[in-house]
């Protein structure tokens, strides 16, 4: 919807319809769309409830109209619906054939973008699987979504035991840094983590010690680093 369009009405959900059928491109709407359309239904809804505790004249007459006007909401909501996601399978499948960098993919709602990626994904997955082998002169296959599943579980399961691992092996060459420290105050006997006994030390004694070590007796304000020169 544009700025302006504060109130959504049937007659405002008509002309996005409208629009949406004319123009062969995705039409940008607001991205609060589908919550304003659910709480305008949810409105006629209510006012139809309310008029089923009623039984005079006004209000049989008036529970018809709504009636009416819900199947009409309903049915426009669902053509809009139905002529926005052509156009994003169409995008998808133009997508995968081209560099889909190049799609302009602004005018999608944030659902309607996971929709799209998603549908990117099946159709890469299957050209692979059988377009590609059958140029390769090998045998067609069919990853079912169980499969596709567990395969994409897998992939993100080592992507994250290598991120670990990189994390790890930071940790431990910080660990293995050494840095020089002048001590600020006396400081008695400490042992590190590895059982490693460090001190005592006098103020303004230097030390050689692990990165960590150093950085939470700087912390503490009992040293300070010695920069080498």
């Amino acid at each position: 919807m544009a700025d302006n369009e504060v109130v959504f009405t049937y007659e405002t959900l008509y002309e996005l319809f409208r629009r949406e059928k004319n123009k062969e491109e995705l039409q940008k709407i607001d991205d609060k769309f589908y919550q304003e359309a659910l709480s305008y239904l949810k409105e006629k809804q209510d006012l139809y409830d309310e008029t089923l505790k009623k039984d005079d004249l006004f209000s049989v007459n008036e529970r018809e109209s709504l009636h009416t006007q819900i199947n009409n909401i309903r049915k426009l909501l669902k053509d809009f619906y139905d002529k926005r996601e052509r156009k994003i399978i169409n995008m998808a499948i133009n997508a995968v054939k081209i560099n889909k960098n190049v799609i302009d993919t602004s005018t999608l709602l944030p659902l309607e973008k996971e929709l799209y990626e998603r549908i990117i994904d099946v159709l890469e997955q299957s050209r692979k699987e059988i377009l590609l082998n059958v140029l390769m002169l090998r045998q067609p296959t069919q990853t079912s979504t169980e499969e596709h599943k567990k395969e994409e579980k897998k992939n993100e399961t080592e992507m994250q035991e290598h991120k670990d691992k990189k994390t790890e092996e930071g940790d431990k060459q910080e660990r293995t840094t050494i840095k020089t420290v002048r001590f600020k105050e006396k400081t008695e006997q400490f042992i590190g983590k590895n059982l490693e006994v460090y001190g005592p030390f006098s103020q303004d004694d230097t030390a050689k010690l692990p990165s960590e070590i150093a950085k939470i007796l700087i912390t503490q304000g009992k040293a300070e680093e010695v920069k080498e020169t």
